[in-house]
């Protein structure tokens, strides 16, 4: 009777081993859901998007720089006016096969400084957060992503990811990704 026991027990123990190592995190879950909606979301911001080819993406940046909306070249610098303060967002984008698939950016608010908490990244994060849920018409969830190995505010609207964390003092990065094209080969 003992090891009719033990053998039961050791089943058990076995099932809930398995079912813990197979469920998928909430991120996890996350993308699958984005990416099995069938909704293609491809706007990033100031007009580019993720089917921008890297020719279309330095005329828009030519003709924007002309037009005094951003600035630079090998990192193109863009002031972000509707915040509770300024903010300077620094980006270039990533490429693959010719066309825009994440595009990370560093912000800052321009007020930031040492003894001026209220312009901390913990509080350019809420602010952005706040204004992309505007912007985009989206909600964002905080959880753990795997491939940054932290936290992150994180919304998924089709295949289109939107990443917000911080990433120093005065700095957080947000990220758009082009989920369709990161998950294709996988």
């Amino acid at each position: 009777m003992k090891q009719f026991y033990r053998l039961i027990f050791t089943g058990i123990m076995i099932l809930l081993l398995y079912s813990s190592c197979s469920q998928k995190s909430e991120y996890q879950q996350m993308v699958e859901d984005g990416l099995n909606s069938g909704k293609t979301v491809n706007d990033i911001f100031l007009g580019y998007t993720f089917d921008t080819t890297r020719e279309e993406f330095y005329e828009m940046s030519w003709q924007m720089n002309q037009q005094e909306v951003i600035t630079g070249g090998v990192k193109i610098e863009y002031l972000l006016e509707d915040l509770k303060s300024t903010a300077r967002l620094e980006f270039f984008p990533e490429f693959e096969n010719g066309v825009i698939i994440k595009m990370p950016i560093d912000a800052t608010y321009i007020s930031w400084a040492p003894w001026n908490e209220g312009y901390s990244a913990d509080n350019l994060l809420m602010d952005i957060k706040t204004h992309y849920q505007q912007v985009y018409d989206t909600q964002f969830k905080y959880v753990s992503v795997p491939d940054i190995q932290q936290d992150a505010w994180v919304s998924i609207q089709g295949n289109r990811e939107i990443r917000l964390y911080k990433k120093s003092v005065n700095t957080i990065q947000i990220k758009f990704i082009d989920l369709s094209k990161i998950y294709q080969n996988r």
